[in-house]
């Protein structure tokens, strides 16, 4: 059985539709989201939380930038 080669381009071309798909799909997703905040919120700019630092939370804030040590583990996340 003898197999065909198929041309570089064909496979780029595939690949790019795909990668527009899926552009297409999470445009769509995100702005349906956008239309609900705004339903709920209203138009124009909005704050949708703004942070609170009571006790510590801003020293650890502080020591965690300075010492450029970002991660999901570690001493900083048990904490607050």
């Amino acid at each position: 059985m003898v197999q065909t080669t198929r041309e570089p381009g064909d496979v780029q071309a595939r690949s790019v539709q795909r990668v527009k798909q899926q552009r297409a799909v999470e445009s769509g997703l995100a702005s349906k989201v956008e239309r609900t905040v705004r339903e709920v919120v209203g138009p124009g700019p909005r704050v949708l939380h703004e942070p609170s630092f009571k006790g510590n939370e801003w020293k650890y804030l502080k020591e965690w930038l300075d010492s450029i040590y970002v991660s999901s583990m570690g001493k900083f996340v048990d904490r607050c």
